[in-house]
């Protein structure tokens, strides 16, 4: 063991310095001091320092370094010190050019896959360690990954979702669209309904292209989000384009349903799904040239180019006396709307929209019906016809005209051309003869032909379910 030391010791005491460790309790510190020449002549957790053991706890006068403790491992306070190693933290205060900073736990919210990321130095940037994936400094966003720099935090290049997951982010804008169960019964689902939007204004600002195939209808629920077909049964680029879809579910009786997103703002955007056999119940305008969807259940049919009101045919009869002809599809729908363009040569004329027709080849149904002196409204039952309500003036051989049959309930009322047409207010009152059923096109006096085109059924509900935008995101 090394000998006792006067508080100033002799050059000949301090060549006697012996290699044994120093006892565990030192003598009081301003009398006397044991001699080292290495830490392993120190025991008791005791170091070498200045050639005494000295606690672990004091400064090396030499040198600012804090050595810490085993429960808090020391932190270089010397931005200059290159010759001592760094510690499991941070420097924080200069660039240290001989060891790596090491990675901090970042004190922002936790992301949403539930664990806190990491970060380097905020403050100085790292030589010598790879930067990581940093947090965005908004709330955590579930939809896009977020973004990473050196040395700082950076939020990612949108704005934080307000909603649901983004659906596509090559559509800088969404809106939230509410439908809204205007009845006091549930809505049922396949219910067409339209986005009035004023798309001029949008194009106006940059934010959708003006031939609108960058706006899509996308439903977003608990599940992936599905992009849905929809039409614009408007001009695009105006400011009342009116943008249709159909529904994907029931909504009760007075409430409502906001599982839907218009997105836009794409402008490297494709075609949209845009059919309408995905958009109505049931739709044909017959430019596949073809009546291969339809029974013809007396009379002569076809797919002809003569007349047509847009694209390339339209169903064509040129039989004078009785003829009808109705879907192949098992139609079988209660509260409708049938809409269809027609025109006849000339003649009465004679022909009718019908609906919850039934099965077989009697005629059985409610109909919509142009006769030689004025609109009708009639049910017809085993063939036996029955005026429920009538309107003038008659319909005009040689002019196309958009017709729409309504049903709801035992009630039925007619537009033409947009507009009521018989009754001239309120409904009539067809009778309960036929709760449902399928659609059927008629015709008795036409003269050299009659035609229809652009067929369109969709669920019918009054008041009609109407489409609410929330803000843009």
């Amino acid at each position: 063991m090394p000998r006792l030391l006067d508080p100033l010791p002799t050059f000949a005491a301090l060549a006697l310095g012996l290699a044994a460790a120093c006892p565990v309790v030192l003598p009081p510190s301003d009398r006397t001091a044991y001699r080292c020449s290495v830490d392993d002549d120190c025991s008791g957790g005791l170091r070498c320092a200045d050639e005494k053991c000295q606690p672990a706890t004091i400064t090396d006068a030499a040198s600012p370094v804090d050595r810490g403790t085993a429960d808090h491992p020391p932190l270089d306070r010397d931005p200059g010190d290159l010759g001592a190693a760094e510690t499991s933290i941070s420097d924080t205060q200069a660039i240290d050019g001989s060891h790596s900073d090491v990675s901090l736990t970042d004190g922002a919210p936790s992301d949403a896959t539930g664990n806190d990321v990491v970060s380097l130095d905020r403050r100085w940037p790292d030589l010598s360690a790879p930067d990581t994936r940093v947090p965005d400094a908004w709330q955590p966003d579930t939809s896009a990954p977020d973004t990473w720099a050196p040395d700082r935090w950076m939020p990612d290049t949108y704005q934080p979702d307000a909603g649901p997951a983004w659906w596509d982010r090559n559509y800088l804008h969404r809106r939230q669209l509410t439908v809204l169960n205007n009845s006091a019964a549930l809505l049922p689902a396949d219910y067409s309904v339209a986005l009035v939007v004023d798309h001029s204004a949008l194009v106006g600002s940059g934010s959708s292209r003006s031939d609108g195939s960058d706006l899509r209808i996308v439903e977003i629920t608990t599940g992936n989000p599905v992009e849905i077909d929809r039409v614009a049964e408007t001009a695009w680029n105006s400011s009342t384009t009116a943008v249709w879809f159909r529904t994907r579910g029931d909504i009760p009786a007075s409430s409502s349903d906001g599982r839907y997103y218009a997105y836009y703002g794409n402008p490297s955007a494709g075609a949209a799904p845009a059919d309408r056999r995905n958009v109505y119940l049931f739709w044909d305008d017959f430019d596949d040239g073809s009546i291969g969807d339809w029974t013809v259940i007396s009379g002569s049919w076809s797919a002809a180019t003569d007349q047509k009101v847009s694209g390339s045919h339209a169903l064509m009869t040129t039989t004078g006396s009785e003829s009808w002809i109705k879907p192949t599809a098992p139609l079988d729908f209660g509260d409708v709307e049938l809409e269809a363009f027609t025109r006849v040569a000339g003649g009465g004329p004679d022909w009718a929209f019908a609906a919850r027709v039934q099965p077989g080849s009697a005629r059985n149904w409610y109909e919509v019906n142009a006769e030689p002196a004025d609109w009708a409204l009639a049910r017809q039952v085993n063939g036996s016809w029955t005026r429920t309500a009538s309107a003038t003036p008659r319909p005009a051989a040689g002019t196309w005209y958009k017709v729409a049959l309504r049903l709801t309930g035992s009630q039925g009322k007619a537009l033409v051309d947009g507009s009521q047409r018989v009754p001239a207010s309120g409904y009539s009152n067809l009778g309960s003869n036929f709760a449902s059923g399928t659609i059927a096109f008629r015709t008795w006096d036409i003269g050299g032909g009659a035609w229809f085109d652009d067929v369109k059924l969709r669920r019918f509900r009054d008041p009609e379910p109407t489409v609410a935008a929330g803000p843009e995101e």
